[in-house]
Parts: C-alpha cells; structure tokens; sequence
C-alpha cells in the first residue's frame, strides 16, 4: 500500500468501511436465472416426468425429461417465465401411462380453497425439492403416485399451501386486505383475483391489487388484469358486436331487423347443451328469420376442432360463431356469462336483454315461447 493510500484510511476508516461494506452488500445478493426443480422419488418407475400448467383449458408442457433411477432435474430459465406460476409434476411411464405425483405439503387439513395436506402442484420457484418413497395408489381406473415425505418449497408456494382462510371464497374484504398486507409477494393471490376478477367490483379489486408488491402489479399478469378492470365498462353487448363464424370471418351477433335475437352459448362437450338442440330445431322451424325471430349460437369450445366437429353432427341451420380469447376476457360484461352453459339471451329490437336463461329443463321451450310471440310477428303456436 502507498504512503497516500495509507494516509486516506488512516483518516477516513469509516467511509472506506461503508463502501466495502455496500459492495459486499451487492455483491452477495443472489439472482436467480433459472428455477432449479429437484427429485430423488424411490419406487419412481423408468419413464419421463412432465411439468406442466394445471388447468385442462390452458395446459401448457413446460419441459419433459427421462428418469434416472428416480432422480431427476429441471431448469427452467426464468425469462420463459419471469412469474411465480401454478404448476402440476406427472410421469409418464414406458407405455406412455400418466400418473399424477402426489407429496405431503406440510399443511394439515383441508380448509376453504387451500390448506391441502396433500397435492401435485406447487408455484414455479426455485428451490423445489421432491424426495421420499413413492406408493401407487388405485382407484378403480385412475391412479397415481404418493410421497410421505414433505415437499421442500419456497415462500411462494407455502402461501398456497397455508390458504386455510379461502382466499378463493372469501367475501369480506378486510379479511382479503390483511392477507394481501402479510403476503404482498404472492402470485398466487394474483392469479386468484384473476380467477375471482368477473364477479368482483372493481373498488374491492383495487383495494387489493394495490396492497400488492410492485414488481407483481408491474407483472405481465399484473398488467392485464388491471386493464380488465379499467376496461370492462366498456364492453357491452351492442350491434356492432361480432364473433367469427366457422370460415373465420367476423358475423354481428344481434340483428337490427329481428324482432327479437336468441344467443344462445354453449360448448360441445357440455351434455345439457347438446340435449337442448332439438328443442331449438323446432322454435328455429316455427319462429325464425320471416316470423322475426333471429337465432345465433356461440360455441365456447377451447378448439375449433371439437366446436366445427359438433357442428357437423348437430346440423343447425342457424348461425354459428365461436367466442375469441378477448371476447371470453369480457363474457361476463357482455353476456352475463357466469362460467357455465347453456345460457340462453333474448335481446329485444332495442338491443335490450329482455331475459336471460341458465342451463335446461323441461320447461324452457315454454318459456322461450312465450317472449318469441310477445317478440314476433306470430301468434303463439305450439312447439
């Protein structure tokens, strides 16, 4: 060391202690680049274990790979996914049979939403550590593997975990507040007041989404949601309307010179749905188009294969449109749509939802009846 830089600490000890200090503040703070997902499952037969999104509707494969006497590990960069999202581990065995992995999670009882003992999905974090001796369970055609052991995980997936409370059911907003307040880092809050957001109001949903951390907030999901609720008074159900027909081309929902419109959402996979065609056969064969009644029908099929596929099968002469991802985003503001089909609106020559109907029964061709000849230009007949 020089006779000057020996004078300088001499003289200024503290600031040099303050700067060494920071650095090695800085210096030390870990970033992660990648989410690293470890296994060591005794009993694991030979196969692959997939790690993908829970959910049937938008099942996403994040990355597969082979087992190795048990042992396995993921590394999934995090700028594929820069959120805390939710997940499910399965394997899949040499003759391509899928089987869920189940492990302890640490919370006892089942309470509400959450407080699961038991489960095969966590949040994407790093640090995830599965171990312990698996068992097969059976029943009847569908089984699985289980874990006695407590799956290692990180502050993101334990608020899942402890969700005794319900925050999936929970109305009162204070004690959602105080949960955000404890867990402002959560993504899984987040993702359920994205579940949550088409039957809340917009005051209790910002009361909350503000109590979260920026960085969350400032999340692609984070984003998104909060232009839903800054846009969704904007989306009604309006002539200009429109929903693309099996060509792809954009077709308006209402019609001016109807006297009445019958929308009518469904899914090809939904029973009751498929149960009420030939009713609606037979009010389109009494009522429509020159009596003043005009029939439109919304698929809300996640493929267009399985939509066009029913198409086929059920012949309906009527016009036939299929919901878009931005379109399902407002269903709730323009339909009333509460997750469940069929639902069945009759729009006046106004653009008026005079009425609408959930599900069916025996006793909907009369009451459909009824408005269609309040509505139209035909006296009542019968169905």
């Amino acid at each position: 060391m020089s006779l000057l830089s020996l004078i300088y600490v001499l003289r200024y000890p503290a600031i040099l202690l303050l700067s060494s200090a920071f650095f090695i503040q800085c210096s030390s703070k870990k970033v992660y680049h990648e989410y690293i997902i470890r296994g060591n499952l005794e009993h694991l037969p030979a196969g692959s274990i997939v790690l993908e999104t829970p959910f049937s509707e938008e099942r996403e494969t994040l990355d597969s790979i082979v087992v190795v006497d048990g042992k396995f590990e993921f590394r999934i960069p995090v700028a594929r996914y820069p959120e805390s999202i939710r997940v499910a581990i399965s394997h899949y065995d040499t003759n391509q049979v899928k089987r869920s992995i189940f492990f302890l999670t640490g919370t006892k009882g089942k309470a509400g939403y959450g407080g699961i003992e038991s489960s095969s999905e966590f949040m994407l974090e790093d640090g995830i550590e599965l171990k312990g001796t698996l068992k097969l369970h059976i029943a009847g055609e569908w089984s699985s593997f289980h874990s006695q052991q407590i799956i290692q995980v990180g502050r993101q997936t334990r608020v899942m975990y402890d969700d005794t409370a319900g925050f999936q059911v929970i109305n009162n907003l204070n004690t959602l507040k105080n949960l955000v307040r404890q867990h402002p880092y959560s993504y899984y809050y987040l993702d359920v007041l994205k579940r949550r957001a088409p039957r809340a109001a917009n005051a209790q949903f910002y009361a909350l989404f503000n109590l979260l951390n920026s960085d969350v907030r400032e999340s692609s999901s984070g984003r998104q949601l909060k232009h839903y609720f800054d846009t969704r008074d904007r989306h009604k159900l309006t002539w200009e309307t429109s929903l693309p027909d099996s060509n792809g081309v954009n077709q308006p929902i209402l019609s001016k010179d109807a006297g009445l419109t019958m929308v009518v959402l469904w899914a090809s996979w939904c029973g009751p749905c498929r149960a009420e065609i030939p009713q609606l056969k037979k009010i389109y064969s009494e009522y429509a188009d020159r009596e003043g009644l005009h029939m439109v029908t919304i698929s809300f099929d996640n493929r267009k294969k399985d939509w066009e596929k029913a198409l086929r099968t059920e012949k309906m002469p009527w016009k036939q449109l299929m919901i878009t991802p931005e379109t399902l985003t407002y269903a709730r503001e323009i339909f009333g749509f509460d997750q469940r089909v069929p639902l069945t609106l009759l729009v006046n020559s106004e653009g008026e939802i005079v009425r609408s109907f959930k599900g069916y029964g025996e006793k909907s061709a009369e009451q459909f009846e009824e408005l269609i000849v309040k509505h139209t230009r035909k006296p009542r007949g019968t169905l």
